[in-house]
């Protein structure tokens, strides 16, 4: 597939996942690697005229020693990646950027085809936080997102099924292709989930009662839009294995639950219906922060 892969580097252990995450997905798809860190302005001193500002050199160093630290482990990751058929050469650089760590993020995600980044920690820049700007990055960035935890298992997960939430909308389309490449990159089964919400009465949920009209017709929705996903996915990856579920409840609980066991969950960029709002709102923040795998978010064209 080839393409260029730009991940977040801040010398953090939350962003040496997202290198190493981004290795087995460049080995994959053999992609270039490029690894970016930002000279933040909190490193900025007054300048030497009046009202001007500039960044100190050694704001400068300290980002150029990190964007190096993480080449090189993106170089010795690539190394040790087995060998395989599909598995060529590919370029490892880094880019040390003055400015924001989101800001610079989003920057260069006009260049990528996919853009990682970790989740939290202040790295040895200062004001370099990737937890915070994961959730900038997520919305803003023009490419596909892919936002990884310290404590997954990159080798493991690769091996576990993918998991999209659909509800219909653009965003979810997209999402749905994004995961099907995902799955079939790594030869692994694809779950479709759409959320959908039981009735209220007296603004509190009905329990153990028979499901009413809505109730049906909902679930009924959430069926019609997973197996529209089924299908779009089996046109372009007619391989893979795909299943669907629908899933009682809200999106915040369907995604994160399904998260357990997977290796890759894909989430949609915003959406409507059971999945609105799912990067700006506490929805997105709940399943980055709260799912078991790494979490991919996808821009609808023209997002």
């Amino acid at each position: 597939m080839a393409g260029t892969i730009v991940v977040g580097y801040n010398g953090t252990s939350h962003s040496e996942g997202a290198v190493d995450w981004a290795v087995e997905e460049a080995a994959r798809r053999n992609a270039e690697i490029v690894v970016v860190s930002a000279a933040d302005y909190t490193g900025m001193g007054v300048g030497t005229a009046p009202g001007l500002v500039e960044l100190g050199s050694y704001a400068i160093d300290a980002a150029e020693r990190v964007t190096a630290a993480g080449v090189e482990r993106a170089r010795v990751g690539y190394d040790n990646v087995p060998d395989s058929p599909n598995k060529w050469p590919v370029d490892v650089s880094g880019s040390t950027q003055m400015g924001s760590g989101a800001g610079t993020l989003i920057e260069a995600s006009r260049a990528a085809d996919l853009l990682v980044v970790g989740t939290r920690g202040r790295g040895l820049v200062a004001g370099t936080l990737l937890g915070s700007v994961a959730f900038s990055v997520a919305a803003h960035a023009h490419c596909p997102v892919v936002v990884v935890h310290e404590d997954n298992d990159v080798q493991a997960e690769a091996r576990q099924r993918v998991v999209v939430a659909v509800d219909g909308s653009d965003p979810a389309a997209a999402a749905t292709r994004l995961a099907g490449e995902f799955a079939s990159l790594r030869s692994v089964p694809l779950e479709v989930i759409s959320a959908f919400e039981a009735p209220l009465k007296n603004g509190h949920e009905e329990r153990g009662q028979p499901k009413d009209d809505s109730t049906t017709l909902a679930h009924q929705r959430a069926e019609q839009i997973c197996s529209a996903a089924e299908s779009a996915v089996r046109a372009e990856h007619p391989e893979l294995e795909v299943s669907t579920r629908m899933v009682p409840g809200g999106a915040e609980d369907a995604i994160t639950q399904a998260s357990e066991g997977a290796g890759l969950v894909v989430i949609g960029s915003r959406g409507r219906g059971g999945f609105a709002g799912l990067v700006l709102g506490s929805v997105s923040r709940s399943v980055i922060y709260g799912a078991s795998c790494p979490v991919a978010v996808a821009h609808a064209d023209g997002d």
